[in-house]
């Protein structure tokens, strides 16, 4: 798949260098915020099998000052209390950081610096909601991956603006800017794959996130599936099969998306109906997700499948989120449809193709003297 917002691939992995770190947008003009957020969660993707995380938190140091949060945006509403490097962070800034994150939940948290030879050029901080997760071998690949981000965290040291307050980098972009994007996305993704990741980059901003799936009708037999994994051999068979074939979180969900055709959950845990966030087959090891966003998709009047937004922090989404979720549903359903039908018409063609093998030329035969009247 080629995307041209997501960035391209750069150096190695910190540990079994299994992955490929990406990299950074060009070095040209002002920082784009949505690029930076592009990168910032195709970074997390890169390094999540070798230092396993629910929150990847990247903070700047400009040269000229100031401190910037290049990601996840929602950290700046926390308040986060961060130090200045004078010219290095001290051990103790480190470790008070680390202590705040992990009253906020978080049972394995680990911090080191983004440095240069003659000063700190930014902070890293992993965070996991299991304890356990880092020990000296976890240690060591940061400080690997660290060494590697050196160099681009120097460019953008200098390109960066300096921030005397902290902000965020990724403000949320104004609603029409927004849903420009989206429709775009939209109009230009070719597969479901593109469109999901594309459209995450681009959400993020104004409706963070961990997770966000469109869970569609599956293009073989009678069943659910995630839009973007094509070719996966795992479905989810719909309640006309029995109801133990559907998680019980998707039925609930399903059964209120009936009613309304956006939903927003402050703590799915903390729900009494069975609603949970539909794991997907392929993934038992997606993120514990606490809120949650739903919306109906879709087209010329009919269901074509849901999107679904979900975080690991409980109380996030508020009604403002609602709204753009249910415009951004419009926007993008009759593009997940036709995403759908592609797909489908594709596996006609590959049955077609398969009934037509060694003995496709036999059948042809047949059908032709079944229609000629004279030989």
């Amino acid at each position: 798949m080629t995307d041209t917002n997501r960035p391209a691939a750069q150096g190695v992995s910190p540990g079994r260098g299994a992955a490929v770190l990406p990299m950074l947008p060009p070095a040209k003009g002002p920082l784009d915020p949505v690029a930076i957020a592009t990168w910032h969660l195709a970074l997390s993707d890169a390094v999540r099998p070798d230092l396993p995380h629910e929150l990847l938190a990247l903070w700047l140091f400009p040269a000229a000052g100031g401190v910037v949060l290049l990601g996840p945006a929602a950290l700046a509403e926390d308040d986060v209390p961060l130090g200045r490097p004078e010219p290095f962070l001290t051990q103790e800034q480190l470790l008070t950081l680390e202590d705040r994150v992990r009253r906020a939940g978080y049972a394995s948290v680990i911090a080191a610096p983004v440095r240069d030879h003659d000063r700190d050029l930014g902070l890293m901080l992993l965070a996991a909601l299991s304890a356990g997760q880092y020990g000296p071998i976890q240690a060591m690949r940061l400080f690997d991956l660290l060494r590697h981000l050196a160099h681009p965290f120097r460019e953008l040291a200098e390109r960066a603006p300096p921030e005397p307050n902290g902000l965020t980098l990724a403000e949320s972009p104004d609603s029409e800017a927004l849903m420009a994007r989206v429709a775009a996305i939209a109009a230009e993704a070719r597969s479901g794959s593109e469109l999901v990741t594309r459209m995450s980059a681009v959400v993020h901003a104004a409706m963070p996130h961990d997770e966000l799936v469109v869970l569609v009708p599956a293009t073989t037999g009678d069943g659910w599936e995630w839009l973007g994994s094509e070719g996966t051999k795992r479905r989810w068979r719909s309640a006309k099969a029995g109801a133990s074939d559907l998680p019980a979180g998707l039925a609930v969900l399903r059964e209120r998306l009936a009613q309304v055709s956006v939903i927003a959950i402050r703590d799915v845990a903390a729900e009494r109906d069975g609603l949970a966030w539909p794991g997907q087959p392929d993934r038992p090891d997606h993120p514990r997700i606490r809120a949650m966003l739903a919306a109906t998709l879709l087209a010329s009047g009919d269901t074509v499948g849901y999107l679904m937004l979900g975080s690991v922090a409980a109380d996030l989404y508020r009604p403002a989120d609602e709204v753009r979720m249910r415009a951004i549903a419009d926007l993008i359903g009759p593009a997940v449809a036709a995403l759908t039908w592609r797909q489908e018409a594709l596996a006609l063609r590959r049955m077609v193709s398969a009934l037509e093998g060694p003995g496709g030329a036999l059948a042809k035969v047949v059908r032709r003297l079944a229609t000629v009247a004279h030989f």
